[in-house]
């Protein structure tokens, strides 16, 4: 600031800028109003301080205290949910593990029953084919023999017939 403006402010009349007043030597005077001044300034920072900060940091830390209550448990939650679906997801593929290997082993098992029933199946059918071929061999060889006999009374008869 220049010199020269403060000399002019300290020889301004009495109410203005006279708050300050500047000694040739360069230091500040402080008159009554600059005292009043800090003086409610003092006043006011303790009021503020009373009715405005103490309430609004206690409003503050109780919102703190509440929603760092509830970020707690919402971590704890999100945690314990992380474990469970860990949890699921091994259970889910021991499952499937399990179920591949019982499958496996069933269908072992049903291709030994299937082929145990097959066999059987067609050992009943080859013995009810050689029961019918030896049936129908029987009748083919009595038809046989009894063909000579029929074609001799056949010729008869269309013999007879024709001279008749």
């Amino acid at each position: 600031m220049d010199p020269q403006v403060l000399l002019n402010a300290a020889q301004s009349p009495p109410g203005v800028g006279s708050a300050l007043a500047v000694h040739p030597m360069g230091l500040v005077d402080l008159d009554p109003t600059a005292l009043i001044n800090f003086g409610f300034f003092l006043v006011l920072i303790v009021v503020l301080q009373k009715f405005l900060f103490e309430p609004y940091l206690r409003v503050t830390e109780r919102r703190a205290s509440l929603s760092g209550g509830v970020a707690d448990a919402a971590a704890a939650l999100t945690a314990e949910t992380a474990a469970l679906t860990k949890s699921y997801e091994e259970g889910v593929a021991s499952a499937h593990r399990q179920a591949g290997l019982k499958r496996t082993e069933l269908l072992g098992a049903a291709h030994a029953t299937e082929s145990l029933l097959l066999d059987g199946a067609r050992a009943k059918v080859a013995d009810s084919l050689a029961t019918r071929r030896a049936v129908i061999g029987a009748d083919a060889a009595k038809a046989e023999a009894e063909l000579p006999l029929r074609a001799k009374a056949l010729a008869v008869s269309i013999t007879q017939r024709l001279l008749s």
